[in-house]
């Protein structure tokens, strides 16, 4: 009965008959190796990271420095307050949206609420860091502190 060549060869790896030197060894053993690191490091390249996979959402309190500070909630947290003039860097993951809602009791005028998706995957998918400022008028949406995008407005 005939066989193939390669199980042959595989076959006489492991008769009594068959020597190997140390050279055949070490040259086995760095190619397996290669093999082996080529394999593990392409696929550790293709899996995502959980540590990686976040982006920084920054939310500035654009309020006159006598007013409340502008009270924030998202994604079901406890919320947290921002005072006039100053910033809440969140991290949130990056694979949907991350939803919060706005309220401010302005001295001048009445109580206020607005929502707003301070990261959505579609629209902000290529950024790393989100930039949002608020006013006593608007909502604005930035991805470098410079080019400011008015995105709503309190209700």
């Amino acid at each position: 009965m005939c066989m193939p060549l390669s199980c042959v060869y595989h076959r006489s790896l492991f008769t009594s008959k068959f020597r190997m030197s140390t050279l055949n060894y070490v040259f086995l053993t760095l190619v397996l190796s290669s093999c082996l690191d080529n394999h593990v490091v392409g696929s550790i390249k293709l899996q995502p990271n959980a540590v990686t996979d976040v982006v920084q959402v920054s939310i500035q309190a654009q309020i006159p420095l006598e007013e409340s500070p502008l009270h924030i909630i998202c994604a079901k947290s406890s919320g947290f307050d921002i005072p006039p003039a100053r910033c809440k860097t969140l991290t949130v993951p990056s694979f949907g949206e991350y939803n919060c809602d706005a309220t401010w009791k302005s001295k001048k005028s009445s109580f206020k609420k607005a929502s707003f998706i301070a990261y959505d995957k579609t629209r902000d998918t290529t950024q790393k860091a989100v930039y949002w400022l608020i006013d006593p008028l608007a909502f604005y949406e930035s991805y470098d502190q410079r080019d400011w995008k008015r995105m709503g407005g309190w209700e």
